[in-house]
């Protein structure tokens, strides 16, 4: 029997970073394709990657996406809105088109679900963004989402379907009174799932309206005089949204008795946490920089350069859930 089963690749990315500059978005395309913003600030170079209407409530706003082929022969996308969550290490990504859209990206509404782009063309896609009278001020996260209608199959004893898609972010800004909060709401010391390697788990989140991008300083101490604090920067966290972040840690731990605590700072913010836990086996280490560690991507447009062996790599991780079409996705 021949096992088939479904990857993707994703050319989205992540909240708050300023895009380079340099060529437009568009120019780093993916599968063949790629898409920015048609118009941009000249004097903020991030909205060459993504959209930052700021929009009262009742409010609308109209614009357009740039949509670029690559490719020498025509193709064919899949056009939708959808909602910008959190991953589950922090940084935005994006729902799947067939997830339900229940946040900002109901705002939003393309003018058309798809389109054909001739060879080496480009066309302008117009969407439209209405803000409900009861939103509530602060930073809304949605995308537009280009995907790829013709899925690449790869035949072997694995069959692999390849769906490229791009996601155009669009931060909605709704004025008003609102400000950031880094919450920590439970901490923990187990393995990595799969891996065995020492984590310290932190329920991290953001229960005010702004978006927030902390800094975690960890300091553990366990037995036998153990003692080691380090330091790491997240990505950002949604308004509303909370991580089990998982913080993986460098030194091999012993079975015994640990307190953990953990600092999470985003600029004048500052929370505590701390926990006394009990690790029942010993766990292995592995060797992280012990430094501030920062992956910086631009909300808008970011291709992903993925070789063969890591798309096999991927296809083989979802390769048993026969028939789903979902892209990895991170929790909520």
């Amino acid at each position: 029997m021949r096992l088939r089963c479904k990857a993707v690749l994703v050319a989205c990315a992540a909240v708050g970073v300023v895009a380079a500059a340099g060529a437009p978005g568009w120019a780093q395309s993916v599968g063949g394709f790629g898409a920015a913003p048609a118009h941009s600030d000249p004097s903020d170079p991030a909205t060459r990657a993504y959209f930052k209407p700021v929009i009262r409530p009742g409010g609308s706003l109209s614009d357009e996406v740039l949509v670029t082929s690559t490719s020498s022969r025509p193709v064919r996308l899949i056009v939708s809105a959808v909602d910008g969550l959190t991953g589950q290490t922090s940084g935005a990504v994006y729902a799947n088109r067939e997830d339900r859209v229940d946040r900002a990206g109901s705002w939003v509404t393309p003018a058309i679900s798809s389109l054909t782009l001739a060879p080496h063309s480009q066309q302008l896609v117009a969407f439209t963004v209405h803000v409900p009278t009861a939103a509530v001020p602060g930073d809304h996260l949605a995308g537009i989402a280009f995907e790829n209608a013709d899925p690449i199959r790869a035949g072997g004893q694995f069959g692999v379907t390849t769906v490229v898609r791009t996601v155009v972010g669009v931060d909605i800004d709704v004025p008003g009174p609102a400000v950031s909060h880094i919450r920590l709401s439970g901490l923990g010391l187990a393995a990595l799932p799969g891996l065995r390697y020492a984590t310290v788990t932190i329920h991290i989140g953001d229960d005010g309206r702004k978006l927030v991008k902390p800094v975690l300083t960890v300091a553990l101490e366990g037995p036998s005089g153990y003692h080691r604090t380090l330091r790491r920067a997240l990505d950002t966290i949604l308004p509303g949204d909370t991580i089990a972040y998982p913080f993986v840690w460098p030194d091999n731990l012993a079975a015994g008795d640990y307190v953990v605590t953990v600092t999470a700072t985003n600029g004048a913010e500052r929370e505590v946490e701390t926990a006394r836990l009990h690790l029942g086996t010993a766990l292995q280490g592995t060797a992280p920089p012990n430094k501030v560690v920062t992956t910086k991507t631009p909300l808008g447009t970011v291709p992903m350069v993925v070789l063969l062996a890591a798309l096999l790599a991927m296809a083989l991780f979802v390769g048993f859930r026969l028939g789903t079409r979902r892209e990895p996705r991170l929790a909520r």
